[in-house]
């Protein structure tokens, strides 16, 4: 065989050679690409799967803290209103009180005034005549009563008519309390007023005897 013949086989069997080379190669770089594009895939799918549960656990938390908001609000709102109502109920119920209080003093200022210009009304007329009225029958009953008593100890023996001398006193003063309920009594002058009527009744006893 010549030396162009060899060169020739030489040449197609490295042909050969670099299109052997080259195709696995391209299987391998197929290979590596799609092995790369399935990393990238399955990467992708969980840095996406993280995010969204991530994202979903920010949302929740959001949510419940919205809600916590939402509700303090809501109760500060309600407590608010408590407190601004009762607030408006007592300055509302201030308010009447010391109307009324006014109403009444005016109301008094005017009948004293009223009082002053005409005197007493008809009521209180009538009912100052009733009660002296009455006073009159109490008096009256009294001295009726006082009179049956003196009578009755002019015939009783001499240890009883003491004893029945005393009682006209007390029906007095009790007489004098019935007609003249809001006379202020001093104790003092009262109990000399008591004793001089005993002794009244004591030495009129004694000039009876």
């Amino acid at each position: 065989m010549g030396r162009l013949a060899e060169d020739m086989t030489r040449l197609c069997g490295e042909i050969v050679t670099l299109r052997g080379a080259r195709e696995s190669f391209v299987t391998d770089l197929r290979q590596s690409v799609a092995s790369m594009r399935g990393c990238f895939r399955r990467t992708h799918f969980e840095m996406a799967r993280a995010s969204r549960e991530k994202r979903l656990a920010e949302l929740s938390g959001l949510r419940q803290s919205v809600a916590a908001m939402k509700s303090g609000f809501h109760w500060s709102h309600a407590n608010m209103a408590r407190e601004t109502l009762r607030g408006r109920l007592s300055f509302v119920a201030g308010l009447k009180k010391a109307s009324a209080n006014l109403l009444h003093e005016y109301a008094l200022d005017l009948e004293g005034a009223h009082r002053a210009w005409s005197g007493s009304s008809l009521a209180e007329r009538q009912a100052s005549a009733a009660a002296e009225q009455r006073a009159a029958e109490a008096r009256r009953q009294a001295e009726e009563e006082r009179k049956a008593r003196e009578h009755a100890e002019q015939q009783m023996p001499a240890p009883e008519v003491q004893a029945e001398a005393e009682q006209p006193e007390a029906v007095a003063l009790e007489v004098q309390a019935e007609t003249e309920p809001l006379e202020v009594v001093d104790p003092e002058a009262q109990a000399e007023s008591v004793q001089s009527m005993r002794h009244e009744h004591r030495s009129s006893g004694k000039k009876r005897r």
